[in-house]
């Protein structure tokens, strides 16, 4: 053999080794995690389970092949054929889900269900509902919750659920037509089930990711042309998230050090449940290891060892050449939202006070600071040649002060407090997104309505800060403005306070009263026996001797 020929083919061998190998690569994660095409074998990664059909019979798939598609047949007037998939479409599985579909419905016209989480209040999936007298594509993003899509036919259709659960988004494709929306994701566990309805399934693809445009169309074999600008999903940040892995990285770059708080409980190393010692403020540590929630410290001058939380060290302590002041201002401002501490609620009652009075000697008060521009006039035309002069005032000085409400410039804080509650408790991570990223001036990329609540309220402050600036100026001049503004600052964080604080005492008095509630009708409905006549009764009156 001609050893040049042989070197040639042993190149060309390596050649194509290498290329497959490289394509291999490229093509790992690219693959769905689950497929089942009718006519030919389920494929699972790191599976290999069968999936359970009952009720249905081959029919012909897509492309036209006899047995390329399963259908599912109804059995006294009841749609019951069905297909269980051995593969988990839920939240814990699959926080990030896109799953394609082949459909072909018999009866396009009828309300019924398609796919969905095989549970009891399935939280994703596929029906077909009446939307405006039609009968449309719905993809279920929640209990009763759907995403509208295109009216259903009698012909193959492609679709495609996307579920975003960490940016909170929702798209159904269907054939070249996009639909997107916002949802709260809720938390469904269960596997995959077909049926319920009268058509032919061909295939369906499950991946673990949000898929391309460009893939999709690949997919289907069927180019987007309408709403393809809306299938774009917006990559909302953890910020919670973020924010601990920078402190995680401090404690791994400042290992050494120094307690700001009075106490920093410490554990034993084996199970770190038992509290060994303590580290007091002042105290210099070093950290030689940790994990997620634990860091293993050497303190004192003997060289003792612990574990402390992570989480304690980030709040309280602070490294050798940095400022402590911002540890300490973190640590206080951290105390007076400790809603269990008796001291915050006497803080926050003290606070309360200066508020009532302040309201209450307001105009004394604002008049003090109209007297800085006063008095400097006056100085202006003084002097031994000292005239009158008629002062015209300009337009900022028609308007300011107002007139009437003039105590307005103290509900700055209570409509932040009011927006910062009330969007904690309606959505809390779509408010941080909002406030760590999300505001902006000329609103975009708004999809809920705790969006345009939050952008409202938060550029109705901004407004009213902004005129409260002005209005300062206006009245008091350089001085008096600036004296005035930080006065009226610190008041504004003042009901801030007092205001979240209040909607907290009315929780709690409302869940008193509640407990109160129940706990009288349980005592009221017990059974009672009569100490003079030894009647058993319920209520809390005997019905012989009352």
């Amino acid at each position: 053999m001609n050893p040049t020929k042989s070197i040639i083919a042993d190149s060309l061998k390596i050649c194509l080794i290498l290329l497959l190998t490289g394509a291999s690569f490229l093509l790992k994660g690219q693959a769905p995690v689950y497929s089942y095409d009718a006519g030919k074998s389920p494929v699972m990664v790191g599976a290999k389970q069968k999936a359970t059909l009952s009720n249905t019979k081959p029919a012909v798939g897509k492309e036209g092949k006899e047995g390329g598609g399963i259908m599912f047949i109804a059995s006294d007037k009841k749609l019951t054929g069905s297909i269980l998939l051995p593969f988990s479409i839920g939240t814990d599985t699959l926080p990030v889900m896109t799953l394609t579909a082949w459909i072909k419905l018999i009866s396009p016209n009828l309300t019924q269900p398609v796919f969905q989480i095989d549970s009891q209040d399935p939280a994703r999936g596929l029906s077909v509902q009446r939307e405006d007298g039609k009968a449309v594509w719905s993809m279920i993003v929640g209990d009763n919750e759907y995403l509208y899509g295109a009216p259903t036919t009698d012909e193959w259709t492609f679709l495609v659920l996307v579920y975003d659960g960490k940016n909170q988004s929702a798209r159904l494709i269907v054939n070249n037509r996009v639909f997107a929306q916002s949802y709260s994701p809720e938390r469904c566990v269960g596997k995959l089930k077909i049926g319920g309805f009268e058509g032919i399934l061909d295939k369906i693809e499950i991946y673990n990711r949000v898929l391309s445009l460009k893939e999709i169309e690949a997919l289907g074999s069927i180019a987007i042309t309408e709403g393809a600008d809306n299938y774009l999903i917006e990559q909302k940040h953890d910020y919670r998230a973020e924010r601990e892995a920078r402190e995680r990285a401090e404690l791994d770059s400042l290992k050494t050090r120094i307690s700001l708080t009075d106490e920093i409980r410490v554990y034993d190393t084996v199970k770190m449940e038992k509290t060994i010692d303590y580290i007091t403020k002042g105290d210099t540590f070093q950290i030689l290891s940790r994990d997620e929630k634990y860091a293993k410290v050497k303190y004192g001058k003997d060289g003792k060892m612990g574990m402390v939380r992570c989480k304690t060290i980030t709040d309280g302590t602070y490294a050798p050449g940095e400022s402590g002041f911002f540890v300490w201002l973190k640590i206080h401002l951290s105390d007076l939202f400790n809603f269990t501490s008796l001291r915050s609620w006497i803080i926050i009652i003290f606070l309360a006070l200066l508020l009532f009075f302040a309201s209450k000697f307001f105009y004394h008060i604002d008049s003090f600071f109209m007297s800085f521009k006063k008095q400097k006039e006056v100085m202006a035309s003084g002097g031994k040649n000292s005239v009158i002069v008629e002062h015209k005032p300009n337009i900022l000085e028609k308007i300011f002060p107002l007139n009437r409400g003039r105590k307005w410039v103290l509900f700055i804080g209570i409509i932040l407090a009011i927006m910062l509650f009330g969007g904690a408790i309606w959505d809390g991570h779509e408010m941080e997104w909002f406030f760590n990223g999300g505001f902006r001036i000329i609103p975009r990329e708004y999809t809920q309505p705790i969006h345009w609540v939050l952008w409202a309220l938060t550029l109705l402050t901004m407004l009213a800060y902004i005129t409260l600036v002005l209005e300062s100026y206006v009245i008091g001049g350089p001085i008096g403005g600036t004296i005035r503004v930080l006065y009226l600052t610190i008041l504004n964080l003042i009901a801030l306070l007092v205001t979240f604080y209040l909607f907290i005492a009315v929780i709690i008095i409302l869940a008193v009263m509640f407990g109160l509630s129940v706990l009288g009708s349980m005592g009221s409905s017990g059974k009672y026996r009569c100490t003079r006549c030894g009647t058993i009764f319920y209520g809390s009156h005997c019905p012989n001797c009352g």
